[in-house]
């Protein structure tokens, strides 16, 4: 199965037991809402015909409950996450593109949750605009964020840039956040975004020697030629037209010189490829170079042609992208382990998703604004929500993401 580019992937773990029905009030849960950014499914080994492992996030799958039909309503970064937060659709919640503003004066799940009792925050990407509502405190990365180093705005207005990589930062914020709040009165509600795995998938330093440049096969209709279908021959997302500069990591930084259309032709990825290398310090750099340039080398060496071009960028895309997956799980993990020392995982529900799902290669493609409707009936994946345990939760593995807000009021009393 693959993924659907209006699909997105939602896992719950219910570590604690909690019964809707039960006699007595039972304290309310504890509610972590993580999502990343262009998961595919196949970059989850919880589900058959995946390309990795995901030791942590397989974990969650089979300790709460796996989904395996959802919608995500508009697969965008943030209007994606406003249809979360609000529970509307994009033309009701105003926020239709990433060129829009959020209009945080409207409800939203935070708001609720705040007003229930709930301490609220929200950490890493956040892409919305506007200044966030309804939460006690957040920490965010501006606009699409950086991989390294990256600068973030807190609550307090200060924007500080931080050196490090943003999966391992974001997830430090997280665990000193719940460290304040485990002995309060108050559950807490975190909404920990990640800008991983999106583009231009820059894996952290430290991934790089640890796992070795692989070969992946492209899937079967990798070289699709589209016949009959117009709006899959109109788009411009395929692998092959990828950036060489910030997509393939070659040293190509001036726009020029770069063949890739990348599917923003005007953008000038080459320029911003550019800056985000020189931002690395100098270990960084390092460990970088050291894994980089003896691909370079070798590409420019046997300067690959056609279908061994293809294969080429098909293997850097997918290594480079995995490895960032890669961290994301790791740091899932790290914070389970610390959410069980603590002895907070008996009561605190961890939701997993992305903002929606990305092609690896099917049809060719990268990327996740088209919708192939063949695709979204035969392939689609997703989940819901449980109240309780897995028992209680298997009815519920169909859903849209506009109605995820109403599950979590609901689990939260």
């Amino acid at each position: 199965m693959t993924i659907s580019t209006k699909s997105f992937l939602t896992l719950i773990f219910t570590a604690f037991l909690f019964s809707c029905q039960t006699e007595k009030k039972a304290k309310r849960p504890n509610v972590i809402f993580i999502m990343t950014d262009d998961h595919a499914k196949k970059a989850m080994s919880a589900y058959e015909g995946a390309v990795m492992q995901t030791p942590h996030l397989d974990q969650l799958a089979s300790e709460g409950v796996l989904f395996d039909r959802a919608y995500c309503t508009n697969s965008i970064c943030g209007p994606s996450r406003a249809v979360f937060l609000t529970g509307k659709f994009s033309h009701k919640n105003g926020f239709m593109s990433n060129h829009d503003t959020f209009n945080g004066d409207q409800a939203t799940l935070a708001k609720y949750l705040q007003t229930a009792g709930y301490h609220t925050s929200v950490l890493g990407k956040w892409h919305l605009v506007s200044k966030p509502q309804g939460f006690d405190e957040y920490k965010l990365l501006i606009g699409q964020g950086e991989y390294y180093n990256p600068r973030f705005v807190g609550s307090n207005g200060d924007t500080t840039k931080i050196e490090g990589y943003a999966t391992n930062l974001i997830t430090d914020m997280a665990i000193d956040v719940i460290d304040k709040q485990k002995d309060g009165e108050k559950p807490f509600f975190m909404m920990l975004h990640h800008k991983a795995p999106h583009r231009n998938w820059m894996p952290d330093s430290s991934y790089l020697k640890a796992y070795e440049e692989k070969h992946f096969d492209m899937p079967d209709n990798f070289f699709d030629n589209y016949e009959g279908r117009v709006g899959a021959q109109g788009q411009d997302m395929k692998v092959t037209d990828m950036y060489w500069s910030g997509d393939m990591k070659l040293p190509i930084f001036d726009k020029k010189d770069d063949p890739g259309t990348g599917g923003m032709a005007g953008n000038d990825r080459a320029g911003s490829w550019e800056r985000a290398y020189n931002d690395l310090k100098p270990d960084q750099k390092a460990a970088w170079d050291e894994y980089y340039q003896p691909i370079i080398e070798e590409f420019y060496k046997t300067k690959p042609k056609g279908k061994d071009l293809a294969q080429w960028m098909f293997n850097r895309y997918m290594n480079d992208y995995t490895k960032t997956v890669q961290s994301v799980d790791d740091n899932i993990g790290r914070l389970m382990a610390y959410l069980k020392e603590e002895g907070l995982d008996e009561n605190t529900l961890i939701i997993y998703t992305s903002d929606q799902g990305f092609y690896l290669g099917e049809h060719g493609w990268y990327d996740k604004r088209y919708i192939h409707v063949r695709r979204i009936f035969r392939d689609a994946f997703g989940s819901a929500l449980s109240c309780g345990n897995k028992s209680r939760s298997e009815n519920f593995k169909t859903c849209s993401k506009f109605r995820l807000g109403t599950y979590h009021f609901r689990l939260c009393g």
